[in-house]
């Protein structure tokens, strides 16, 4: 049986190919600072796009969707993206 890591690493896994076929670039994945996480960090063009990736378990099924979870997105990731950007320069 996956553990939660293991299903939350398939479900990035999903996400990234999903947003290579589309055209971005990975540029990484599983981004720490602090308390905080980013899933991705993605490049379209000339945009940074900072992902975050959900699993939904529906009924006995498993949907591994991108989506977002509107605290996380409200608070975490722009505190995050502003981190990296800083950290990083970009």
């Amino acid at each position: 049986m996956n553990t939660n890591w293991e299903k939350a690493n398939e479900g990035e896994d999903l996400a990234a190919g999903f947003l290579l076929r589309k055209g971005f670039t990975i540029i990484e994945r599983n981004y720490h600072f602090g308390h905080g996480e980013l899933d991705m960090v993605a490049r379209d063009g000339g945009m940074l796009v900072f992902v975050e990736v959900k699993n939904e378990k529906i009924g006995i099924l498993r949907s591994r969707r991108i989506f977002h979870h509107a605290w996380k997105t409200k608070t975490i990731v722009p505190h995050c993206a502003g981190l990296y950007v800083r950290e990083k320069n970009r």
